[in-house]
């Protein structure tokens, strides 16, 4: 059984989805104002290894995972090079996906962009203040943090701890200072639309409940991102979307640590940072990085543990990488007589999946890898049993770690099997996800295109 880290509760539980053979899974996707660095390739990468895995464990995941293309820093960009920004957003969009792509995510079920979903965000913020949750000021619309208990509580803190960490001046117009903007009035970035309190924009926060809500319906199966969303972003996402639906909103939350780089956190802010357009284009130290030895070092450690992206531990990887291809190539022959090495890979075989239900730990998942592959490369011979045991797991791994088992070769997917009978994926009107008495889930299949 699947046991994932819920930072809900900060402990280990079981996962199940409320849908059998169906999982909910939205995943905060970037804000597309420069290319993807390595630190945004370790998150993808992460809830890619959850969804194949989940994959072959018989469910249809359907994924939602969001591109922020309204932010300041996308006007700022788009201004400084005469550029319109949505056309801009849009360009950084096509290079999301060709590195993704070379990278060997498996491609999302649908990818919704925040302009395109404003009416569903106004709507959420009329739910909000006509309920009490939230009250308007001169243009803005803030979410009331006395009106949410009981809601999402992703921070587990006080709130005097909550306030030591808070580094943005207050704004006067709140009620308290842990009330938070759900709609932003003005047109501060030139970008702007309609809205009952004025022309504005919506806050970051609403966005993404919008957007989960009318694809997913108001409760999810699993909601991910790394850990800097922890605090402000998803808690108030969470609460933003229970406060309009009464329903909890995502039974489990899961986040990845950082990638560092010089022993600090990859960031664009910092300069720290190497680009996935520099590692498969040739940019970085001259050199083209195979995508599947960049993942095997991304999940060289579990989701939730920093991994620190240096030269060095490249070439390990890319190493290790060589290990597993010369192993799968020597099971491409048929099985021998039985050897001394057998009992060993029929034995630690099964670790491999055992590692994944614990907490989706690849880094150990890994170790079993590398240490079967050695063994059958020392195996004088390879008995049928420890043949097949030992190509089974070489197999399971490519298609779960997404490993390319052949240099040159296409990254593996597991085989998708179908939603269950009666169930409607895709985009909603938000009124109707959130009605009451209703399950978003439930209707007919729908097909995205990315």
């Amino acid at each position: 059984m699947l046991r994932l880290t819920n930072t809900r509760t900060g402990r280990k539980e079981t996962f199940h989805p409320a849908v059998p053979g169906l999982v909910r899974m939205y995943v905060c996707g970037p804000t597309v104002y420069d290319d993807c660095h390595i630190g945004h390739g370790r998150s993808f990468v992460v809830f890619d290894v959850l969804k194949r895995y989940l994959t072959l464990l018989g469910n249809h995941v359907c994924h939602v995972q969001n591109f922020t293309d309204i932010d300041e820093r996308i006007a700022d960009k788009a201004r400084e090079l005469g550029e319109d920004p949505f056309a801009l957003s849009t360009r950084y969009i096509t290079s999301y996906h060709t590195d993704m792509d070379w990278l060997g995510v498996v491609r999302a079920s649908f990818y919704p962009r925040t302009s395109e979903h404003i009416d569903d965000c106004v709507e959420l913020a009329q739910r909000l203040t006509t309920s009490g949750h939230s009250y308007a000021v001169d243009g803005d619309v803030f979410l009331a943090r006395s009106a949410t208990t009981g809601l999402t509580d992703l921070t587990r803190q006080s709130l005097e701890q909550v306030l030591c960490g808070t580094a943005q001046p207050i704004n006067p117009h709140k009620r308290d200072p842990l009330d938070f903007a759900i709609w932003k009035g003005g047109a501060d970035w030139g970008v702007s639309w309609s809205s009952p309190w004025g022309r504005g924009h919506p806050g970051w926060h609403t966005e993404c409940a919008a957007m989960a809500c009318a694809y997913l319906g108001p409760s999810l199966d699993l909601h991910g991102g790394g850990m800097d969303l922890i605090y402000p972003h998803h808690d108030s996402e969470g609460k933003i979307a229970e406060a309009a639906s009464g329903v909890p909103f995502s039974s489990c939350w899961l986040h990845n640590g950082f990638v560092t780089m010089d022993s600090v956190k990859m960031s664009k802010s910092r300069g720290n940072f190497v680009s996935l357009r520099e590692l498969r284009s040739g940019g970085w130290h001259d050199q083209v990085v195979d995508p599947s030895a960049l993942r095997l070092l991304l999940l060289s450690t579990t989701y939730r543990s920093t991994v620190a992206f240096t030269a060095v531990g490249l070439a390990l990887a890319t190493r290790q990488l060589d290990r597993v291809r010369a192993a799968w190539q020597r099971l491409a022959a048929p099985a021998g007589i039985t050897g001394p090495q057998d009992g060993v890979i029929c034995a630690l075989t099964p670790g491999f999946l055992t590692a994944l239900d614990a907490d989706l730990d690849s880094g150990q998942a890994i170790r079993v890898l590398l240490e079967v592959s050695s063994l059958v490369l020392e195996a004088p011979t390879l008995g049928p049993a420890a043949h097949e045991a030992a190509r089974g797991l070489l197999q399971e791994a490519g298609q779960i770690l997404g490993l390319a088992l052949a240099a040159g070769g296409a990254i593996p997917a597991p085989p998708v099997p179908p939603p269950p009978a009666g169930t409607l994926l895709g985009r909603r009107p938000l009124a109707q996800r959130l009605a009451p008495d209703t399950d978003g889930a439930q209707g007919k299949p729908q097909v995205a295109q990315p």
